[in-house]
């Protein structure tokens, strides 16, 4: 079944989320973060008001919410990248990272400046402390590599995430020293038919939770083509011609686009949501949309190409 609808898009992206959280903890102290407690602050910049029609299924809602709501239903797989395979090293996509919520991983992000993560705004539908792993496609141990770092603030572009699921996340502390780079953001509208590449650290296909980070080749769509019934215009249709696809275990991570000219990555969307099988098609949050509200929010430090 395709949720294509606001109303099933609020709720299954929360669901999916929720199996993610209580997940099997994986922090561990060491010597690269500093524990803090309290919670991440969430701002939003655009607001729903009372009368908004959507505001009652696309609220962002807190974890005592989604218990209530999912009670009798943990049993349900999480999804996953359906048909990707392990990147081998962090220096081919070394603006990936983990976002983690209180030690449980919960979705994908990329690196967009020192100070600066990307994501899609409904990974933030939860309360208690954010923060990122970056350095490393091994988003479980601990290394000489990898760099945990928190989360102090988090700004969701929208309140109304359909169509418009995005958020910027401001660390507590830049990363210096780390063999990692903040991905280039385009303004370029991708042709149809175009290749694209997803990654992301969802589960596999055999429905176990991958050590590695995965990705896969993907191909963008017409969005009027039949296969991406539901699709927004806000958005990017894409999927493999073998079955190649995220699902909202991988939300937040990149839709990339290898420039041909620079042979540099260059990222045009946010996974967002999609079929239920994950076999079908993907959609991205089109980042060219959003250059303005970027560059303000991370005060010119994140800017468009």
């Amino acid at each position: 079944m395709f949720l294509k609808t606001p109303k099933f898009f609020g709720i299954f992206c929360i669901f999916i989320s929720f199996l993610q959280v209580y997940s099997k903890s994986y922090c561990t102290k060491n010597s690269k973060t500093e524990e803090k407690e309290g919670q991440t602050i969430i701002e939003l910049t655009n607001k729903l008001v009372e009368n908004d029609e959507n505001i009652l299924k696309n609220k962002l809602i807190n974890e005592e919410n989604i218990r209530n709501i999912l009670e009798g239903n943990t049993a349900i797989d999480e999804l996953k990248i359906h048909r990707g395979l392990s990147v081998n090293h962090i220096n081919q996509l070394p603006f990936m990272a983990s976002l983690w919520l209180d030690c449980r991983r919960l979705c994908t992000c990329s690196v967009i400046s020192p100070t600066h993560i990307l994501s899609a705004g409904h990974c933030f539908g939860f309360k208690g402390k954010y923060s990122i792993m970056a350095g490393t496609v091994n988003a479980i141990e601990n290394n000489t590599q990898s760099l945990w770092i928190n989360i102090k603030k988090v700004n969701i572009f929208s309140e109304d995430i359909f169509g418009k699921d995005l958020a910027i996340a401001e660390l507590e502390s830049p990363i210096n020293g780390y063999d990692i780079q903040p991905v280039i953001l385009s303004s370029r509208e991708i042709s149809i038919n175009s290749s694209a590449y997803i990654a992301g650290w969802g589960r596999i296909d055999d429905g176990s939770s991958p050590v590695t980070l995965q990705g896969a080749n993907v191909t963008v769509w017409d969005n009027e083509d039949p296969k991406c019934d539901g699709v927004l215009k806000t958005e990017i249709c894409a999927f493999g011609p073998g079955g190649e696809n995220t699902c909202f275990g991988d939300s937040g991570g990149p839709l990339l686009y290898k420039n041909p000219e620079t042979n540099n990555w260059e990222q045009i969307g946010i996974t967002s949501r999609g079929s239920w099988l994950c076999e079908f098609k993907g959609f991205f949050t089109t980042i060219r949309l959003y250059c303005d509200w970027i560059e303000k929010i991370t005060e010119g430090k994140a800017k468009c190409n």
